[in-house]
């Protein structure tokens, strides 16, 4: 991407001009398009002229005369179509960089598809794809085409024609679009066109001999596209795209899908590439269809208009040159209305409106039988055949949605794959499709969006209302080897509660050499209750400090856990495999075919403190001592900055023989162990307080960024960890032994569990912290989140996060020790000390562009805009994608222009054990607010950002870097 976008003053500024002419509130984030256009990929060159200094609001003008009238291309009159030729002619006509000429046009499309428009302020393309503003940019695009058209013939009655493709008498190419030696002929056409244009694969369809059959067909994909299966705004329009949003691609609309995109591929060639398609006359007439689709949308009752409210989506805009030879800014709401605008639309006959869905009866597909209900289909997984899985669903409820969710791509590649809804053993039905157009790009375009359908009529069409599971299959039929699928599930709409929840009959053992889920599960699960507390709570004291005695005790509990049968839930590997299984993919979600991951989300502190809970009642229990409690590594002090002496006797049942030799003199909690400028254990424990004091107090004053990105039923793992878990947590595991740097066998070296009581014992100390406030203990799908554990009474126990919140609850406290860290100063390092990267200058903008998304494989600096006097600033480094198997870290810097800079925090990622690889997307967020002040860049309207590998930069990708 081009960062200089986001580094100057005069996006900045523009985007303040802007709030305030629009009168946004503060809070608002609408997709505001940068007038500066970036021709990024040598590959594609899109971008139009220079635009004006002066950029004019667009405002809706009252109609004095008729309302332009859009007719269907294939009934035009012969002086219509003339008119329409010529006007084109003249375009085409026009000097080559000429703002109107035809091809600067086409380009316009072009540059909007091809990231060379970034969002005003932010480092981010504007995306008109697969999302919301689908419908409505191409709506304002076609309204200043048909205008300068107009003007071209002094003809302000002028209106482009619609391709009426969803009614059998305009199902092929229009005869204005097939004579050769017109200005509306394109010569890359598929002359398939000329007889059928398909909209959903029926010319493929062996089983539909003749051309009234074909057609039959269209009409059964336009109802399923547009009255089954979406009566919602968010999913007829598509997916939110705010501004500061780094995935250009959250999710397109039903129409979107199909029948736009395989009108598009129908056609062939230009039309079917994004950046192409506008080359070709017939896309005018594609969208003008596209629109009216809109136009009926709106008048169909019943539905819900919630993104009609959201002002993030009113206030969008996006810049054009106009009729007038003006640079023209318009905003979403101003397009709302195609009245107000100047136009309607002829109407014509809607066939498909009541069309019965046709429902395959068996034996068209073999469907899972319901004695194979629990087989489960391996998600991530590449589409390259048929893949058919029973998915559950709540009987009874109404406005479910079928989600397709972690669709990944190559936004290079042309993927198309069919989704049909069926009944075990029964009939489906087709009830939607995903259409990707290829784009051109020199490099991989990174996608990751997902597929929403809204199913209640098909589950009444094949009659499975009283089902508690369907048959979902999912059918490649482009580009099946080049895209990958996350997971299937179905929501209830709208989805106001998603606590993620253990599933306790599913449990895949995904590795042959790593076996970690349990033997067997009870069919009884009790629910978990608080106890009153009745004997004085537990008290988790220092590892390094344990008396004689209080050693003693745990390394007879230890012992006697390992001595256990290995079949038996208390023994010690069948302990640590608790941890291996909510880590490695193994768990799933209740009711869902998708993984349950405890890392990377705001479920890291909580799933941790219900695993020790249980683990230390267990070996309490063992011994017969109710007041056992577990100790806490205290590596944050430097009296215990080393592996504490009860776990190094290699007699003993603390002892792991894959401790490294370094941890018993000095315990790295960020990269001050190899810091070739800390000559001495004492500097070395200084910096480590340092790393303390910038991870807990210094970056993180919210719960949004303390616990990590939330993490619902149905979401993708990893969303993002908090910071916490990155450093020190991160590092503690990496620098003590192997079984300890590897997370699926982590738990079977016996300091985890004291290294995670420290990490509990952080949570609780940032509780007491005044002004952290915990916006999460809100939020019901943070609180009724549920794990299974099995607990002192060989019981398996369901407990959920608002279960945990409260440790004097759970029955025990931590010693106060010295906190050393909390008033530790953050060390500035300046401008031409070692190892400080020179920032660049203002004057070098352009020159230090960055273009993302880059493998990190070395350091790398890019300006970053910000707004001045903004509180509670988040510098977001987003679209981080890896292996999960790699062990990957970075460091990230936060600097002033030509002045010093600042550790704010570090991305840490450990190796986890899979013969195939892990696909992961997530994001790292640091609060920046103190670290701009302690840099002196609070006037600053851009800081430099740097980003360091550490380990594994060569095997990560990042795709871009901002301030919000």
């Amino acid at each position: 991407m081009a960062s200089w976008v986001a580094n100057t003053h005069a996006a900045v500024a523009m985007v303040l001009l802007l709030l305030m002419q629009f009168g946004l509130p503060a809070g608002s984030k609408p997709v505001i398009t940068d007038p500066k256009c970036v021709d990024d990929d040598p590959f594609e060159s899109c971008c139009p002229p220079p635009s004006p200094k002066k950029i004019v609001n667009f405002k809706l003008q009252p109609q004095s005369s008729p309302l332009r009238v859009r007719r269907p291309a294939h009934a035009l009159h012969p002086e219509e179509a003339r008119k329409y030729a010529r006007a084109t002619a003249l375009m085409r006509a026009l000097p080559h960089n000429h703002p109107w000429n035809f091809i600067q046009q086409a380009n316009v499309h072009c540059a909007y598809c091809s990231r060379s428009y970034y969002q005003l302020g932010h480092d981010f393309p504007v995306a008109i794809h697969g999302s919301w503003l689908f419908f409505t940019w191409h709506r304002a695009y076609l309204y200043f085409y048909e205008r300068i058209l107009g003007k071209l013939i002094n003809d302000t009655s002028f209106a482009l024609p619609f391709w009426n493709w969803d009614d059998p008498s305009g199902m092929s190419i229009p005869p204005i679009y097939r004579d050769n030696s017109s200005s509306l002929f394109n010569p890359t056409r598929n002359p398939a066109g000329l007889k059928f244009i398909d909209l959903n694969q029926c010319n493929k369809n062996n089983k539909l001999d003749f051309l009234p059959e074909k057609r039959q067909c269209n009409l059964q994909v336009m109802h399923s596209q547009f009255i089954a299966g979406f009566k919602s705004s968010l999913l007829f329009f598509g997916s939110p795209f705010r501004a500061g949003d780094d995935d250009p691609f959250p999710g397109p609309g039903s129409i979107e899908n199909s029948p736009h995109g395989s009108v598009h591929l129908s056609v062939g060639n230009d039309m079917s590439i994004l950046s192409e398609a506008a080359k070709d006359p017939t896309f005018f007439a594609h969208h003008g269809n596209i629109d009216r689709l809109w136009t009926i949308w709106e008048s169909i009752p019943g539905k819900k208009r919630e993104i009609f409210t959201d002002k993030d989506f009113l206030d969008a805009s996006f810049v054009f040159w106009d009729e007038n030879m003006r640079v023209v800014r318009i905003r979403v709401r101003d397009l709302i209305d195609t009245r107000k605008l100047g136009y309607v639309y002829e109407q014509v006959p809607l066939r498909w409106m009541n069309i019965k869905t046709t429902v395959e009866q068996e034996g068209a597909f073999v469907a899972m039988d319901e004695k194979d209900g629990k087989e489960v289909v391996r998600f991530p997984m590449v589409l390259s055949s048929q893949v058919t899985v029973n998915v559950a669903r709540k009987v009874g409820k109404k406005g479910e949605i079928l989600v397709v969710s972690d669709i990944a791509l190559d936004g290079r590649d042309y993927v198309w794959f069919k989704v049909y809804v069926g009944r075990v053993r029964g009939g489906r039905v087709e009830a939607g499709c995903f259409i990707h157009m290829e784009r051109r790009a020199n490099k991989k375009i990174p996608v990751v969006t997902k597929l929403q359908i809204e199913i209640t009529q098909f589950i009444e069409d094949i009659s499975a209302d009283g089902d508690d599971q369907v048959v979902v299959t999912l059918v490649p039929k482009v580009g099946g080897d080049k895209v990958s699928i996350g997971g299937v599930s179905i929501f209830g709409f709208p989805a106001r509660s998603k606590p993620v929840s253990t599933d306790p009959n599913i449990c895949l053992n995904l590795m042959p050499d790593l076996k970690c889920c349990p033997d067997r599960s009870p069919k009884k699960i009790v629910n978990f209750k608080l106890q009153p507390q009745s004997s004085p709570p537990r008290v988790r004291r220092p590892a390094h400090a344990l008396d004689t005695e209080e050693a003693q005790k745990y390394e007879r509990a230890t012992a006697l856990m390992r001595a256990l049968p290995d079949n038996h839930p208390w023994n010690f590997v069948q302990q640590a495999n608790t941890h291996c299984a909510y880590c490695s993919g193994s768990h799933r979600q209740l009711g869902l075919n998708i993984s349950l991951e405890i890392h990377g989300s705001w479920h890291f502190f909580t799933w941790h403190r219900a695993y020790l809970y249980f683990y230390e009642r267990i070996l309490g229990k063992l011994i017969n001592d109710p007041a056992f409690a577990l100790p806490f590594w205290n590596w944050d002090d430097p009296s215990g900055m080393s592996i504490p002496p009860i776990y190094r006797d290699n007699s003993s049942s603390l002892s792991n023989p894959t401790r490294y030799p370094i941890g018993l003199k000095f315990m790295d909690l960020g990269g001050c162990e190899g810091n070739n400028t800390l000559e001495s254990l004492p500097m070395q424990r200084q910096c480590n307080l340092q790393v303390m004091h910038r991870q807990f107090i210094a970056g993180f004053n919210s719960s949004s960024l303390f616990y990590g990105s939330p993490y619902r039923a149905g979401d993708n793992s990893f969303p993002g960890g908090g910071p916490i878990e990155s450093s020190p947590h991160s590092p503690v595991h990496q620098f003590t032994s192997s079984d300890m740097s590897i997370v699926t066998r982590a738990a079977r070296d016996p300091i985890f569990f004291a290294h995670h009581a420290n990490i509990d014992r952080l949570w609780a100390i940032w509780e007491s912290i005044p002004g952290n406030g915990s916006k999460v203990f809100n939020d019901k799908d943070f609180l009724e989140a549920s794990f299974l554990f099995w607990d002192e009474n060989l019981q398996l126990v369901r407990i959920m996060v608002r279960d945990v919140i409260d440790l004097h609850k759970l029955g025990y406290v931590y010693e106060q020790v010295p906190l050393q860290w909390m008033n530790v100063t953050t060390v500035v390092e300046e401008v031409g000390s070692e190892g400080v990267a020179v920032a660049m200058s203002e004057d070098d903008g352009r020159k230090g562009e960055v273009m993302f998304p880059l493998v990190l494989s070395s350091q790398v600096s890019v300006n970053v805009g910000r707004k001045v006097g903004a509180k509670g600033e988040k510098l977001v480094v987003s679209d981080i994608e890896l292996d999960g198997r790699d062990h990957v870290w970075f460091k990230v810097y936060v600097g002033r222009v030509g002045g010093g800079r600042v550790e704010a925090g570090c991305f840490i990622h450990m190796a986890r054990r899979a013969n195939e690889r892990i696909h992961m997307a997530t994001k790292l967020q640091i609060g920046i607010t103190q670290f701009i002040e302690e840099i002196g860049a609070d006037g600053d309207v851009w800081v430099v950002v740097t980003l360091v590998p550490t380990v594994g930069g060569n095997k990560v990708t990042v795709g871009g870097v901002s301030i919000i």
